[in-house]
């Protein structure tokens, strides 16, 4: 080898992460995990460990003319039929119709006219709806989301859903929790999911801390929770993010005097290499297994972050599909399990019940400790293209090591440590940065009985392969070839 292997023993000083006491779920760990639109493969959603699952409740498919009509915005057998199998629901009400619209910006993003009139006027219609929605589910549909990610501030963007102002949506937020509470006093009210990159790429403060600057003025807002449950976020693609950026809102909360869970109600990074639905690797894109390795990392990291609940998109493919449309499902649509959705079910097994952890890098080598009632579960991952050989100080005789494709096996501590290789990284998809990993090498997972929560390791690097460009000579080659498909979803991710 022309690199000698280096075998560096680091504890504590070079530990770059804090140690955050994590909640377990105010409903209960056994909950925690979720999938968007389970329902639409409700059997595999039940295989893969699936506890709840977020639904869609477009108020413009509820009242599409006016007050008195009520379409179901879902079907009752989908939701009987969830609810049968044991999954608690979770709806997003977003999308103001053209007659209750305030006139501000496009179909659907505008805010609702009549805002300001008392909650239990009928002319407050957004007040109405909520609360009609709230009585009508209660007992089948108890927790509510507010709308869906107003911070993306491009009105040209697919995704673009909120035309108010930040003072217009604390209006709204603050009249859907008194409304929501008024159909259904048992009813839990959610802040909207947020990006968080929008504001971060447009130089902006903070969605949730601007929504708070608002809050902070309002006197009725301390004594009504200050009108949510929970602060929400739907982060993709690197996985560090759901470590920092939860840390970061918890700062927007405290510096505000709140303090509220944080739920993750989406995450994943969109796999390129299917046979049948071909993407080129741009744009973060991973493969089918390092689409495995993101998600076994991400829920890792956000779990030592102290979040409270976190959702995958989605739990299955849409049947309809075309060039650059991004398809995430842990489950295709023909209903075959990507290595994701077994690295899902793994981690819905072995994590459900974590209440706290730490998180570490170790020259190089990302360490997440995990308290479970039994002991603790450590996941390790080589950060970089280097290989790399970590031993783990043992805290019992023995531990299972799992991988990501769910496979696991039994091993005994030798001289106190267990010996793990780790793969080095693959996943090099930053355009223009060939040396950026963001998905680290295949991580594995290692479960112990007993003992401490933290994790002493030392970490030996093996030879770090030429790193290649982002895109790859085929990549661009099938860029050429299909310049004009579209860069997002069909939802507009």
């Amino acid at each position: 080898m022309t690199n000698a292997r280096r075998l560096v023993a680091v504890w504590g000083a070079l530990a770059l992460w804090l140690i955050v006491g994590g909640r377990v779920a105010a409903d209960g760990p056994e909950v925690r995990f979720g999938a968007v639109d389970a329902y639409m493969d409700g059997a595999r959603a039940d295989e893969l460990g699936v506890r709840w699952s977020r639904l869609m409740f477009p108020w413009q498919r509820v009242q599409r003319v006016g007050p008195n009509e009520w379409w179901p915005a879902i079907a009752d057998d989908i939701i009987n039929d969830e609810i049968k199998r044991g999954r608690k629901l979770v709806g997003v009400l977003v999308n103001t119709p053209d007659w209750a619209s305030s006139g501000v910006g496009r179909t659907y993003t505008s805010p609702p006219k009549n805002l300001n009139l008392p909650i239990d006027s009928n002319e407050n219609y957004w007040a109405a709806y909520v609360r009609r929605s709230a009585a009508a589910y209660r007992g089948r549909v108890d927790t509510w989301v507010v709308w869906n990610e107003p911070d993306v501030w491009d009105p040209a963007h697919p995704g673009y859903t909120w035309a108010g102002s930040v003072e217009d949506f604390y209006q709204l937020q603050k009249v859907a929790y008194l409304a929501a509470h008024k159909g259904n006093p048992d009813a839990k009210v959610l802040l909207p999911g947020l990006t968080y990159f929008w504001d971060k790429r447009g130089d902006k403060p903070q969605y949730l801390q601007r929504l708070l600057d608002v809050a902070a003025k309002d006197p009725e807002a301390p004594a009504n929770g200050w009108f949510f449950d929970a602060a929400v976020l739907q982060l993709y693609n690197d996985p560090q993010l759901l470590y920092d950026v939860p840390l970061e809102y918890r700062k927007i909360m405290h510096d505000h005097g709140v303090d509220k869970p944080i739920w993750i109600n989406e995450t994943n990074v969109a796999p390129w290499d299917d046979f049948e639905r071909p993407l080129t690797r741009a744009h973060f894109r991973a493969n089918a297994d390092e689409q495995a390795s993101y998600l076994i990392q991400a829920y890792a990291l956000a779990l030592a972050a102290g979040a409270e609940r976190i959702e995958v998109y989605k739990l299955r493919d849409d049947a309809e599909w075309q060039f650059g449309w991004e398809s995430y499902g842990v489950v295709r649509a023909d209903r075959t399990v990507r290595p994701g959705g077994r690295a899902l079910q793994m981690i819905h097994g072995l994590f459900n019940a974590v209440h706290g952890g730490a998180a570490h890098v170790v020259n190089g080598v990302a360490v997440v400790t995990l308290a479970r009632p039994d002991g603790r579960a450590t996941v390790l991952w080589a950060k970089s293209p280097r290989p790399a050989t970590a031993k783990l100080t043992a805290i019992a005789p023995s531990a299972t090591v799992y991988y990501r494709d769910g496979t696991s096996r039994q091993v005994d501590a030798v001289g106190g440590q267990y010996q793990l290789d780790l793969p080095g990284a693959t996943h090099n998809t930053v355009e223009g940065k060939p040396n950026e990993y963001q998905i680290g090498g295949a991580p594995v997972v290692v479960v112990e009985k007993g003992g401490a929560v933290d994790a002493q390791v030392d970490v030996a690097l093996g030879d770090a392969p030429t790193p290649v460009d982002g895109l790859g000579v085929l990549a661009r080659l099938f860029d050429a070839l299909h310049f004009s498909a579209p860069a997002f979803a069909p939802n507009g991710r």
